[in-house]
């Protein structure tokens, strides 16, 4: 069964100024985004992909289908989140967003991967059993607020989960099965064209990568 949640269900997840932040400059950082105050009060989880607080267990995190994503210099990348959560009296949704670092509260927006509009936290939930959900929501990179910091380490996922009897548990630390890369290419040629049998040849190539 699939279902439409409601942005109401995941108020706390993430403040939408944070959505507001204007890509950054040349030579400028990025404006840290205003996390809400129940943030703060998120429950540490280390370790994926199970996670667990109180009735309410994260079994699965998936990143874009579980194939890492390149980020080139200037397309924002779409890619998916999915969360599988279980509790006794079943899940009403799960949402969330990445990051990288040691330290969420402290994260700028060049460490966080978000919905890119406060629609898109809206997530499509599809009931696995009476007490299992997946909820899938759109996340989007913007090479604009990135930093090669980010680029081939795994980054955590910040996930709001409330089951059916409203119940809602915040985990900050759960493990990505991906990478965020930065896109690259190889180019070589050899000249001169035509080649002949007994000549010399010269071989040039070029490795260019996002940055």
């Amino acid at each position: 069964m699939r279902i439409r949640a409601t942005v109401a269900a995941l108020s706390g997840t993430l403040a939408l100024s944070a959505l507001a932040v204007p890509a950054a400059h040349a030579g400028e950082e990025p404006a840290a985004p205003k996390l809400s105050a129940s943030v703060a009060d998120v429950t540490e989880v280390v370790g994926a992909p199970r996670a667990a607080a109180g009735d309410i267990e994260v079994t699965k995190v998936t990143v874009n289908g579980g194939k890492d994503v390149a980020i080139g210099t200037t397309a924002k990348k779409k890619f998916t989140l999915a969360i599988t959560a279980t509790a006794p009296s079943g899940i009403k949704v799960s949402s969330g967003f990445l990051w990288f670092g040691d330290d969420l509260d402290a994260a700028a927006g060049s460490e966080l991967i978000t919905p890119a509009t406060p629609e898109e936290y809206n997530p499509t939930c599809d009931e696995v059993d009476a007490t299992t959900s997946t909820c899938t929501v759109n996340v989007t990179a913007d090479p604009a607020r990135l930093r090669n910091a980010g680029a081939g380490v795994r980054w955590n996922v910040y996930a709001a989960v409330t089951d059916n009897d409203d119940t809602q548990v915040k985990l900050k630390n759960l493990k990505s099965d991906i990478r965020i890369q930065r896109a690259a290419r190889l180019t070589v040629n050899a000249s001169p064209e035509p080649v002949k049998k007994g000549k010399t040849i010269t071989v040039a190539g070029a490795l260019t990568r996002a940055n």
